[in-house]
């Protein structure tokens, strides 16, 4: 869910001017519906036989600046419905390039 909040966001951070709305009672304005908050973080899990197969996907930038490079990112994979699989097996993990093992000991 994203909402314009139609001036119930919560954010300190500055909002932008929001034009005109097309039509009255409606946040629909020429540049589309402005949002302001919404769901941040969504997963969907489907249970097979063979265990879960998972996906999630971030719908926000990771950071409120919009001036830092991870502001975008998470905007774009949601618009272009990017979702990530999520890995749950040993085999999985073990599989993903980006893996780094960290061992500790007591």
């Amino acid at each position: 869910m994203v909402s314009s909040g139609a001036g119930a966001a919560t954010t300190t951070q500055d909002q932008p001017e929001v034009p005109d709305s097309l039509v009255d009672g409606s946040t629909l304005t020429p540049d589309g519906y402005p949002i302001a908050h919404g769901t941040s973080f969504l997963m969907a899990v489907h249970f097979t036989d063979d265990g879960p197969d998972a996906r999630t996907i971030l719908t926000y930038g990771q950071v409120g600046d919009p001036e830092l490079p991870a502001f975008l990112p998470g905007m774009k994979a949601f618009a272009a419905k990017d979702w990530k699989q999520v890995r749950f097996t040993r085999a999985d993990i073990l599989e993903d390039p980006g893996l780094e093992v960290t061992e500790v000991s007591a």
